[in-house]
């Protein structure tokens, strides 16, 4: 992933935070198995382990007893280290904005076809019918948006942000991201990935008391 070195103006070339990988005992978490579902979760599809993950297919299987298992895994993984990812980058060298454009180009689907933010959207739905992938679900967007509270409270502390309510900011940024990226990979027209960029950062830069241009002037990385 390199969103770390991509400057405002490549953002929307970024790669997306959602990667998915699985660590389900030595054989298969060195190297992760990447995962791909080839049906949706609804259909209990048996998730096939890619030819460079190098995990055989009867490996993947000894360690899980039931696809559904292997799914679950797969999703809690994902969101652990999706949310220790966005730590790092909230945590990283740059100013409070520089870093939560980071968080943002990270967060957004690389484009409509992404099927890593197209499993997460499967996440969402099942949680309505599945109380563990819920649970998943819930730790992951309250890991991302306490991520993303803790940034601008760092920033209002030394006195670079004017933002009354850090929390309500990282929850409406959050839901932005999320509503946003959602109608990025269920478009068929095609919706694209730099105009999502540019409203999420103009929503940011409303939230943090900052004017369109010092949002980009205080964001520009490099």
């Amino acid at each position: 992933m390199n969103d770390h070195s991509v400057n405002m103006e490549q953002g929307d070339r970024g790669s997306s935070g959602r990667s998915v990988r699985l660590s389900g005992g030595p054989g298969c978490s060195k190297p992760p198995a990447r995962l791909c579902c080839v049906t949706d979760w609804s259909e209990r599809a048996s998730p096939t382990s890619s030819p460079k993950s190098g995990a055989s297919q009867g490996l993947v299987h000894y360690h899980f007893p039931s696809r559904e298992a292997l799914l679950i895994e797969m999703l809690r993984t994902a969101a652990e280290e999706d949310v220790e990812r966005a730590r790092q980058i909230a945590r990283d060298d740059g100013t409070v904005v520089q870093r939560l454009d980071r968080l943002i180009r990270l967060a957004l689907p690389i484009s409509s076809d992404d099927w890593n933010w197209r499993l997460w959207v499967e996440m969402w739905g099942s949680g309505l019918r599945h109380d563990e992938i819920a649970l998943i679900s819930e730790r992951f967007d309250n890991g991302w948006a306490d991520t993303v509270r803790e940034l601008l409270e760092d920033g209002v502390e030394s006195g670079v942000l004017r933002c009354a309510d850090p929390a309500a900011a990282a929850d409406r940024l959050t839901a932005m991201i999320n509503g946003l990226g959602l109608r990025m990979v269920s478009s068929r027209a095609g919706f694209p990935r730099a105009y999502v960029i540019r409203l999420v950062r103009m929503a940011a830069a409303m939230e943090l008391g900052l004017d369109w241009q010092d949002y980009l002037r205080q964001g520009q990385d490099g």
